[in-house]
């Protein structure tokens, strides 16, 4: 995947940073045997609010609910995107799966965790899995900004670009 704008840069590093703070959330509660306080309430929220975007992306793209269409820009689209590719590589989805399927019992989970309300699975199990889908979700997001930056960084970085040109005009001014 690549970034295109400044605008898909921006969501890419929101996405990220969430998918990321929901991953070390998570670490945190795990280290307190499952207890969780206000603040790691929050963040979770976040997360599963990020959830609900990939799950109204993910039933708009495989047919089911084109309803909310109107709710959804190209910016859930494209955080879809990033989710359906860390399903690939963790390998949790099949080619014959709808992403859905997958990311409808992640979303459960996250949800039963910030309600304390009890899973059929293990605590520990339960956490790490919905780590080990934060994890690789936010390094998803942070290769390609910083592939983005490898590729083209004057692209990304205006005042990369005005520095250099600030530095060849003194260049000619010797």
């Amino acid at each position: 995947m690549s970034l295109f704008s400044l605008s898909e840069t921006n969501k890419t590093i929101k996405y990220g940073l969430q998918a990321s703070q929901v991953n070390l959330t998570l670490k945190v509660i795990q280290n307190k045997k499952g207890v969780i306080d206000d603040k790691d309430r929050e963040v979770l929220n976040h997360g599963l609010k990020l959830l609900d975007e990939f799950m109204r992306s993910s039933k708009l793209i495989e047919g089911e609910d084109v309803s909310n269409i109107h709710n959804l820009s190209s910016d859930n689209i494209i955080a879809f995107r990033y989710a359906l590719t860390t399903l690939q590589i963790l390998d949790k989805i099949q080619k014959t799966q709808q992403a859905s399927e997958v990311l409808g019992p992640i979303q459960e989970s996250l949800s039963n965790i910030i309600s304390g309300k009890k899973s059929s699975k293990d605590l520990d199990e339960e956490l790490n899995n919905l780590r080990e889908f934060f994890n690789a979700l936010s390094s998803s997001f942070y290769n390609d900004i910083v592939k983005a930056r490898i590729v083209d960084p004057q692209e990304r970085h205006f005042e990369l670009k005005s520095y250099q040109k600030d530095e060849s005009s003194l260049a000619t001014a010797n």
